[in-house]
């Protein structure tokens, strides 16, 4: 998990992200990692499609949060 998180982070710097976008993309994902507690291969599509619902309904979060 760690090597894939820091081909995250680099692919983020490389695509020339400012370091600030980079922190918050990571932290994202993170915490979605966070909230299914499953391996990156376990996770399916309606997972996702879950968790971002649940982002948008239960947190508020806004739409740029989202997409």
């Amino acid at each position: 998990m760690e090597e894939l998180l820091a081909r995250y982070k680099r692919d983020l710097a490389l695509k020339g992200y400012s370091t600030r976008t980079c922190q918050h993309y990571y932290l994202n994902v993170l915490q979605f990692l966070s909230y299914y507690q499953q391996s990156v291969d376990e996770i399916k599509t309606e997972e996702i499609k879950d968790y971002l619902f649940y982002l948008i309904s239960d947190k508020k979060a806004l739409d740029s949060k989202v997409r």
